[in-house]
């Protein structure tokens, strides 16, 4: 299924916005941030990634390059986006980068998990990427060192830092949507939570043993010693508990997950179910991407039917009406023709 064809507003957590509007209330933050990260963090970890792991692609990790392909392409990610193999024994992957974004897996995630889990894993980074993650992050991590100098700063920071991972948390449930629809299958994307949270090689593993765990995990909240205890703990945090994402994700995959799944393969395969009416638009005095049923785009400009992305007939990718070739898997696109019967029509 092509992940391009769902509203990207169905797949964000509804308290992401909530808690992304505190970082943008601090005024020019944004595009300092940018800036510092552009001219000093982005290149360090360029330095890293070329220096200390190993870039997929090129006749390294044959396998994992044709999935990682697959999956970028499935994301409706057009652009290049390298990965690297990470040496390290811990099961993770990460995203980062603003100008030139990067995705990172360690060997301990390539040795335990297996293809589909992994492929949900990589999906998760790559919604990191579509959902427009990578610079809020950067800037929200920055933001605390920059104010900490300033008269009454170490209290703005901490606040900053609180609201930062608050953002952080609803990002990672964002971005487990994402890569549950990728994957179609909630069980799989528990039993990578399994091992990410520590399960073992070659150990059977329970997605419903985990499942269960949860709930005993909601039940320390009873009294307030335990409940100010959690609150705490998690607060400090930048991804949620691993038992709480394993819960949140496969619920929300059973009450509206499966049903944008069919939303998404409607579209895709050219069935009723999505009409065109349906896609989204992308502004073309901006560039920014507004849902099906907007009328105005942030930057002010009325939104015309010109504006509505329509899908690649090869492998779903939405594009302009500007472009004349998929820029996902290069198959000439179909511009829908708004008015067939204009005597005025180049022939």
């Amino acid at each position: 299924m092509r992940l391009s064809l769902i509203p990207l507003d169905r797949v964000r957590h509804p308290d992401e916005a909530r808690t992304l509007g505190v970082l943008e209330a601090v005024p020019g933050a944004a595009g300092l941030v940018e800036d510092l990260f552009r001219l000093g963090v982005e290149p360090a970890e360029e330095i890293l990634n070329l220096g200390s792991r190993t870039r997929v692609g090129n006749g390294q990790f044959p396998a994992l390059a044709r999935a990682w392909d697959a999956v970028r392409r499935e994301a409706g990610v057009a652009k290049e986006l390298p990965l690297f193999v990470a040496n390290q024994r811990e099961v993770n992957a990460w995203t980062s980068g603003v100008e030139r974004p990067f995705v990172v897996v360690t060997t301990g995630a390539l040795e335990v998990l297996d293809a589909q889990e992994l492929r949900f894993v990589l999906l998760h980074e790559l919604g990191h990427v579509r959902l427009e993650h990578l610079l809020w992050g950067s800037v929200g991590r920055s933001l605390p060192l920059l104010v900490g100098g300033l008269p009454g700063g170490a209290a703005l920071a901490s606040l900053l830092q609180l609201s930062l991972a608050d953002y952080e948390r609803k990002c990672e449930l964002s971005a487990d949507r994402f890569g549950l629809l990728g994957v179609r299958d909630a069980d799989v994307a528990v039993g990578a939570m399994v091992k990410l949270s520590g399960a073992p090689l070659d150990e059977a593993v329970s997605a419903e043993a985990f499942l269960a765990q949860y709930k005993d995990f909601m039940g320390l909240e009873q009294g307030l010693v335990r409940r100010l205890f959690k609150w705490g703990l998690t607060a400090q945090l930048s991804h949620p508990w691993t038992v709480e994402r394993a819960a949140l994700a496969y619920q929300w995959f059973q009450d509206e997950g499966a049903a944008l799944c069919t939303t998404g393969e409607a579209a895709a395969k050219g069935r009723p179910g999505l009409s065109a009416r349906s896609l989204p638009f992308e502004c073309s005095a901006c560039g920014v991407r507004s849902s099906a049923n907007a009328t105005v785009c942030s930057c002010g400009r009325p939104l015309v039917e010109e504006d509505r992305l329509h899908p690649c007939p090869a492998c779903g990718v939405l594009s302009t009406r500007a472009h004349r070739f998929c820029e996902a898997c290069g198959s000439r696109l179909h511009v829908p023709d708004e008015n067939p019967t204009d005597p005025r029509r180049s022939r």
